[in-house]
């Protein structure tokens, strides 16, 4: 704070206007980078941009309004009345000693701040000019307001009373005690308030898996994107079963489900990735369930391929007929379930090989955390 025959200026040190600063432009970063951490750029892309284009604004506006505090007009005691900052965009206003109604010191979320009542408006139109947080900073105030208004104006003890309509934000009908203000524990006491709420919520919001069932969680082997499952249909595996096939169609997407079909006449061939990501729960236990709630009642070969796997469809030599895939294998690695079905004619003995030499393929190819 600094006195001269004009004006008095109501200030806050330059290193508490950098602090504040920086805690929150460090805030808007961890936001950003949780948001990565949490898969949001994988699962919930436009999302993701969203959100990073708001913390990023949001910075832009931290910025600015520290260059202002720091280069622009000061909040000031004259003599014409209090000089109040402006918007982060705004000008700075005035409002003239004959206007102002009370003013008291506040505090709010620990910081200290000199509350301004203009005559004639609600307590919601409260204007707040932030102080120094220790008290001896504004030793004297009460002395300055009597001096540069005249004798109009003085420092309240309180804000006023409630009358049965709101107060102002923040406002004690209580005199604020005189002691040290622990502005060096705002930071951390927002931190600790905030940061459960955004590791909890966010995931929720936007339907990604909890921290705890992320790749990079320890003892996690999960994985939030399933690879290329065209590439499990290489023409060396798919040649025996398949013959002369049509170019290879890809479905889905490459987070949630997706597919990989060729065909040729009648027969079909299809690889199959489901990346199952519990926001409840254990994602793996999600797609455990998964691959036993798809396991056909009847005859299948258990094979040990992935964390579990079951292979079901025609046996060499069968006559049976079978309404859905003459060949279906169904393997689990992680978080991730495989299918690779076959539905032709084809002879099991050499189409059966075929399919596990497919599946094989396509489950080394997952790469988990």
């Amino acid at each position: 704070m600094s006195v001269d025959q004009h004006a008095h200026v109501l200030a806050l040190p330059r290193r508490d206007t950098v602090t504040t600063t920086l805690y929150r432009a460090g805030m808007a970063a961890l936001f950003v980078a949780y948001l990565s951490v949490l898969g949001a750029w994988t699962l919930r892309t436009a999302a993701a941009v969203a959100l990073t284009a708001l913390a990023g604004l949001g910075l832009a506006l931290t910025l600015l309004r520290a260059w202002r505090a720091l280069h622009g007009p000061q909040p000031a005691l004259t003599a014409e009345g209090i000089r109040l900052p402006g918007s982060t965009l705004g000008r700075p206003a005035l409002v003239p000693w004959a206007r102002v109604h009370l003013v008291w010191i506040d505090g709010r979320l620990g910081s200290r701040s000199l509350a301004v009542l203009p005559r004639g408006e609600g307590p919601h139109k409260v204007r707040y000019l932030p102080l120094p947080a220790d008290p001896v900073r504004t030793d004297g105030l009460d002395a300055l307001l009597r001096r540069y208004s005249g004798g109009q104006v003085g420092l309240a003890e309180h804000p006023p009373e409630d009358d049965g309509g709101d107060l102002p934000r923040g406002a004690r009908v209580v005199p604020q005690p005189r002691r040290r203000a622990p502005v060096h524990t705002v930071a951390p006491r927002r931190l600790l308030s905030a940061g459960p709420a955004l590791i909890l919520l966010l995931p929720v919001v936007l339907a990604l898996p909890e921290p705890w069932n992320q790749p990079w969680w320890p003892g996690a082997h999960l994985t939030l994107r399933a690879p290329d499952p065209c590439a499990a249909l290489s023409p060396d595996l798919t040649a025996a079963v398949i013959g002369d096939a049509v170019a290879a169609h890809r479905t889905g997407d490459g987070g949630g489900a997706s597919g990989c079909s060729v065909e040729s006449g009648s027969t079909t061939l299809i690889v199959r990735y489901s990346v199952h990501t519990a926001t409840f729960g254990s994602s793996v236990r999600e797609a455990d369930a998964y691959l036993h709630t798809a396991e056909p009642d009847g005859r299948t070969e258990r094979l040990a391929l992935g964390d579990d796997a079951w292979l079901a469809g025609k046996a060499p030599g069968s006559r049976a007929i079978y309404l859905g895939p003459s060949q279906l294998l169904v393997s689990r690695r992680g978080n991730v379930v495989v299918e690779v079905s076959y539905t032709g004619a084809g002879d099991p003995a050499v189409v059966r090989p075929a399919v596990v030499a497919i599946g094989t393929r396509a489950v080394q190819s997952i790469r988990l955390g």
